[in-house]
């Protein structure tokens, strides 16, 4: 009778232990697919920034969620750039973006008091992030 007490304990504790590993392994696996996820995204959004050939307005600015710590500009191409906040500055809506196929590097042109866009700076898509 004893013996049987002390299995059926050992049994308890097995299953508690089985149920806090599974449990405490569900926030790892989300973190670990969060990671994936964005990883994916952020490759795919650089491989078109890298292939396309921009020539055009920014239309709209939001906060980019899965980053934490960027804003997205969206082109009229459905084309996407994110910037961190702390080159905020170097875009906004209504700027003009010029950029030749296959290369990370961009061109930014801002209206001046005029009216007028002229040259406000060229970046790296690279050092952005």
């Amino acid at each position: 009778m004893v013996l049987k007490k002390n299995i059926m304990e050992r049994n308890k504790r097995r299953k508690k232990l089985i149920l806090k590993l599974i449990i405490g392994s569900i926030p790892i696996i989300g973190i670990i697919v969060f990671i994936i996820y964005n990883y994916i995204t952020y490759g795919d959004e650089k491989d078109k920034f890298y292939q396309s050939s921009i020539s055009g307005l920014v239309i709209e600015k939001s906060y980019t969620w899965q980053t934490g710590r960027t804003n997205t500009y969206l082109m009229y191409n459905g084309l996407s750039l994110e910037l961190s906040f702390d080159k905020e500055s170097q875009l906004s809506i209504g700027d003009s973006i010029y950029k030749k196929s296959n290369t990370y590097i961009y061109d930014v042109y801002k209206k001046n008091h005029k009216g007028r866009y002229e040259h406000s700076g060229t970046y790296d898509f690279n050092e952005v992030y």
